[in-house]
């Protein structure tokens, strides 16, 4: 049952702290990072409220779903972004359903911090060897294709 979770417990919440800066694109981006989280990796064993999930739930998320979600970018700050967003979203979480979350989320991204900035420096520094123009605003895929970088070993 597909998106269950989503439509029976966390949709309410996830579109009540959406709708509080709708066109903050660093918030909108994390929901749609935590959303699909919910949908596609804990659909079937879905806690039924924010005070049922257990500390698991969000090293999952932090340390297992959130490295192959990590957006490329020229600045390579996604992941401070990430991190900050998610505190910001559980202290949010934390006055409005009465959880107890931000201690646990703070000391998960200490934790997570440097592992999840390897990861972030490794797919840039992939996909710069491959595309080493793919942060420009002329680049184009077809012609990065047809003429790949000439000298690999820079």
């Amino acid at each position: 049952m597909r998106y269950r979770g989503l439509l029976e417990y966390y949709g309410k919440d996830f579109i009540a702290y959406k709708k509080e800066k709708p066109s903050d694109k660093k918030r909108n981006e994390f929901l749609r990072i935590i959303s699909k989280f919910m949908t596609h990796y804990i659909e079937d064993d879905c806690p039924p409220s924010w005070k049922q999930c257990p500390a698991s739930f969000w090293e999952l998320f932090i340390f297992s779903f959130y490295p192959d979600h990590i957006k490329l970018s020229p600045t390579e700050q996604e992941v401070e972004i990430f991190l900050y967003q998610l505190k910001e979203f559980v202290r949010w979480l934390d006055k409005r359903s009465g959880t107890s979350w931000s201690p646990i989320i703070e000391q998960y991204s200490l934790e997570a911090f440097p592992e999840l900035k390897i990861c972030e420096r490794s797919i840039n520094w992939i996909f710069l060897r491959g595309f080493p123009r793919i942060h420009h605003n002329d680049w184009n895929l077809e012609q990065d294709h047809m003429y790949p970088a000439t000298n690999m070993n820079t």
